[in-house]
């Protein structure tokens, strides 16, 4: 019988140990069971069988990561995986202030909390994917009021047009119109068009890049880092500086991990206006580029197509979308200058779509232009640290959510 219910009187007084096992004793999961156990409750557990092993921080089942001598996976070390490299007669199980303090703060495990946040739209949908019952009433009070103090009082993001002495479509670093944070009703994928209109003030002096568009926290090296970015280059970039760039980060051929910079080798110049569509694919393995100078007369289309090596998932990282910046507040990567207008589209991108007026943009995942009032766009500015920091909900529910996935009752089998 299931140890969550509460022992008869009885039976507590008569074998209050459990001897004669009249119940299950309660028993913790092993380290690749809490790995696997959090990948399925954030929706992003991988059940292909067989195949080449995956990274620790990829979405494979645990029995096919890989096991590397000098960089162990964190989180099945911490929770007593064996090493792999020789016979283990006995699997030891400890409790350790280390464990915990990872399961809190550690970047994979916040990852995880932060996609079931995405996942679910009510807090019954956060206890059935986290711990596979419905909260009790207790439970749901509880709940319902964690959210809502903490939706009304972490809001500090500024409406749209918050800076009274900058354009509408003005972005500037350290100012309250630094990006805008997108909230789609659905994402990308991994082949989608991004279009804008814009023009540049001035690049970074190092080799950071400035961004126009992007759904990426800058990382590298994980899943939570998988996404995109668009943008110009710096002065000490090795691509030449004031050249437009998409970076990707997502999977290789092999399933690894993997981050590319696909250069157009289109220079922009400093205060010229540019009409720019990029269209993105995995299934072509290729970025094509369509860029044309608007502030120079008669300056021709110039349509530039480049091969990369990311085969799929630059959508599914844990980042948000942001117009002018990246998901992680970094003052260099925000754009400097103007952006009349940004639209993303499914697939390629046809001739009769580049020939539309600005005012006549539609799309079927986003169309922003700074007399957009749309609650889905929101301007950041200097004082938030993250995409999350910007929406308050957001926040409390991915919270919620890393809590759910630190209770005893998500680590043990009752």
């Amino acid at each position: 019988q299931t140890a969550r219910c509460q022992p008869p009187e009885v039976a507590a007084k008569i074998d209050p140990t459990n001897r004669y096992l009249w119940r299950f004793n309660p028993h913790r999961l092993d380290a690749e069971q809490v790995r696997d156990a959090l990948l399925a409750a954030s929706g992003e557990l991988n059940l292909q069988e067989g195949g080449p092993g995956g990274e620790g921080t990829s979405t494979r089942r645990s029995i096919y990561t890989k096991k590397k001598r000098n960089k162990p996976t964190e989180i099945l070390q911490s929770l007593d995986a064996p090493a792999g490299f020789a016979s283990s007669a006995e699997r030891q199980s400890t409790t350790t202030p280390t464990q915990a303090l990872l399961l809190l703060n550690g970047d994979w495990p916040l990852a995880r909390a932060r996609k079931l946040a995405e996942r679910v739209s009510n807090i019954d949908e956060a206890w059935i994917y986290a711990l596979g019952r419905l909260p009790s009433r207790s439970e749901r009070q509880t709940a319902e009021g964690f959210l809502n103090k903490h939706s009304g009082q972490t809001r500090r993001t500024k409406g749209i047009g918050a800076d009274l002495n900058a354009q509408p479509n003005e972005f500037r670093e350290n100012s309250p119109q630094e990006r805008v944070l997108v909230h789609p009703r659905k994402k990308e994928g991994d082949e989608f068009t991004v279009e804008a209109t814009f023009s540049l003030d001035s690049i970074d002096v190092n080799a950071a890049v400035r961004t126009v568009v992007s759904r990426w926290n800058l990382g590298k090296d994980s899943v939570e880092s998988f996404g995109w970015s668009l943008g110009v280059t710096g002065v000490k970039s090795r691509y030449i500086a004031q050249t437009l760039i998409v970076q990707l980060v997502g999977e290789d051929e092999n399933a690894n991990i993997g981050y590319e910079v696909v250069p157009s080798k289109v220079r922009i110049e400093l205060g010229h206006r540019y009409h720019v569509a990029v269209t993105i694919s995995c299934y072509k393995h290729q970025v094509t580029f369509r860029i044309q100078d608007l502030t120079t007369p008669d300056a021709p289309l110039e349509t530039v197509t480049v091969p990369h090596a990311i085969r799929s998932k630059i959508g599914e990282g844990s980042s948000g979308l942001v117009i002018g910046g990246v998901a992680k507040r970094a003052a260099p990567h925000h754009w400097d200058g103007r952006i009349e207008g940004v639209r993303l589209l499914h697939g390629d991108f046809g001739d009769a779509n580049w020939k539309q007026p600005l005012r006549d943009w539609g799309s079927d995942l986003v169309h922003w232009s700074p007399a957009t009032k749309d609650p889905r766009f929101v301007w950041d500015g200097a004082n938030i640290e993250t995409v999350e920091a910007g929406d308050s909900f957001r926040k409390a529910m991915n919270d919620l959510c890393q809590v759910l996935l630190n209770t005893n009752e998500f680590f043990y089998l009752h």
